[in-house]
């Protein structure tokens, strides 16, 4: 199936928002950093919240905390690369959280395209 420049647009925003609510299933909150040593936001749990508060621009940086507020992993979101279809998670933090979210995200999207159901954020 070739993906034009708005279907992938539209994949990486479906992406990242399942990559969120795999996050947050957990009962993990969220701090988002927009890759330049700021966090816009910290220890959110609302899904809209921090999907308004992604920049969409360059880098931002999704780590996720347990309800002590410790660190259990983080996702680097690249933007920009939608013209080689290329998925907007850069990297990950290479921990058993971190994984089983990657993997469920990604499973997810996998059954959207499978279905050819309409990639909306």
């Amino acid at each position: 199936m070739k993906i034009c420049n708005t279907e992938a647009v539209d994949m990486n925003r479906v992406t990242v928002r399942y990559l969120v609510e795999e996050i947050l299933s957990r009962d993990a909150s969220i701090t988002l950093n927009d890759g330049s040593y700021k966090d816009v936001l910290c220890l959110s749990d609302s899904c809209e919240e921090i999907l308004e508060s992604l920049t969409y621009i360059d880098e931002d940086y999704l780590i996720a905390s347990n309800s002590d507020g410790a660190q259990l992993g983080w996702f680097c979101l690249i933007y920009g690369k939608s013209n080689s279809n290329t998925i907007v998670i850069g990297d990950y933090l290479n921990t058993a959280f971190c994984k089983e979210v990657y993997d469920q995200a990604f499973e997810r999207l996998d059954r959207d395209m499978a279905s050819h159901t309409k990639f909306k954020p």
